[in-house]
């Protein structure tokens, strides 16, 4: 697993270094493509899924059934209203403010949606030893200057069948 490290980026910065990382991902440069590397904003996992997925599961990051299973059984509510979300839309971007919204209401805050992603990451890495989530970090929605993320729709569906929706 790669190792991540946070740096600080000028905001007038930030297009370019994600441009930057983006042509390096592009250009295959990324040995790591299709394993949940931590995102840099949350610790979570950040990249999209891939046929050359190292884990054993069929679903994103390696997961199996059963982990899926595991992690619907008792999430926390947040966590459960966006799993849920995701499931019913999948391989459609959902940036951080919705995601928020979704999780705790007009009044919540990124910081709450925040300590829910690091939360269930941490939880995730106790039980399968990896910082997986079954959704990912898709892209950057510059003009909102946020995050967006996506469940493919592979996973979205065993989470549906898995909940029965």
């Amino acid at each position: 697993m790669a190792n991540w490290l946070m740096v600080p980026v000028r905001e007038d910065m930030m297009k370019e270094v994600i441009d930057m990382i983006q042509k390096h991902l592009d250009d295959g440069q990324d040995t790591t493509r299709g394993t949940a590397n931590p995102d840099p904003v949350d610790g979570g996992p950040s990249v999209a899924p891939s046929d050359e997925d190292g884990g054993v599961g069929p679903y994103y990051a390696g997961l199996t059934e059963a982990d899926l299973r595991d992690m619907l059984l008792k999430p926390t509510r947040s966590m459960g209203i966006l799993l849920r979300y995701f499931a019913i839309h999948p391989e459609e971007d959902v940036d951080r403010m919705e995601m928020t919204r979704l999780a705790y209401g007009e009044n919540g805050t990124h910081s709450q949606l925040s300590g829910a992603l690091g939360s269930f990451t941490r939880r995730n890495r106790g039980r399968y030893g990896r910082d997986v989530w079954p959704f990912y970090v898709s892209g950057y929605d510059e003009e909102r200057g946020q995050w967006t993320f996506r469940m493919d729709a592979k996973t979205a569906e065993a989470i549906r069948r898995i909940l029965e929706l």
